[in-house]
């Protein structure tokens, strides 16, 4: 089957887990099963060290001011269902989830379209 016209580009689809009290965007990793954090607010993208990690002496500035020590990098490609490779680098830190941040969106040029899960309870 041939379409005729622009092709249709593909967007992130992130649905939050739970609503209230998180309202945070998480995508998952249908390989590893990984919850990948999306926070375009974040410069870096960040995945948590595995064992014992030694820090690097550089270290990174949060939002609120506090410092963030570094262990490395690491290269990870996530398969989010986009059908394509989106290898990248993510730097080490002390992190609960993976975070992917404006780096690897304005990278990948991934659009969001935000659509929250609202389960409607009647008494």
């Amino acid at each position: 089957m041939h379409l005729f016209g622009k092709p249709r580009r593909e967007s992130l689809v992130a649905m939050t887990e739970s609503l209230p009290p998180s309202r945070h965007l998480l995508l998952r990793d249908i390989n590893m099963q990984e919850r990948y954090l999306i926070d375009g607010g974040s410069d870096l993208s960040l995945f948590p060290p595995r064992g014992k990690a030694k820090a690097t002496g550089y270290q990174l500035y949060a939002a609120n001011g506090t410092t963030i020590d570094t262990y490395g990098q690491l290269s990870v490609n996530p398969n989010l269902g986009l059908r394509r490779d989106m290898t990248w680098q993510f730097v080490l830190v002390d992190v609960s989830h993976p975070i992917i941040g404006a780096n690897f969106l304005y990278h990948f040029k991934a659009p969001l379209s935000y659509t929250p899960t609202i389960k409607k309870k009647f008494f």
